[in-house]
């Protein structure tokens, strides 16, 4: 059986990963976030701390 997703747990997360200044645009469909940042290099040093 497929396990269900929490998805305010997922967007908690999402959230968490960016900072306020660091998302330059965001887009969505049915099943797709899309967001553009800022600098890559420094969001991917913060995911990489984690």
């Amino acid at each position: 059986m497929k396990e269900k997703k929490d998805s305010k747990k997922t967007a908690a997360d999402i959230a968490k990963a960016f900072a306020k200044n660091q998302v330059q645009s965001y887009t969505n469909c049915m099943t797709r976030l899309r967001i553009s940042v800022k600098k890559k290099a420094q969001l991917m040093l913060i995911i990489l701390n984690q």
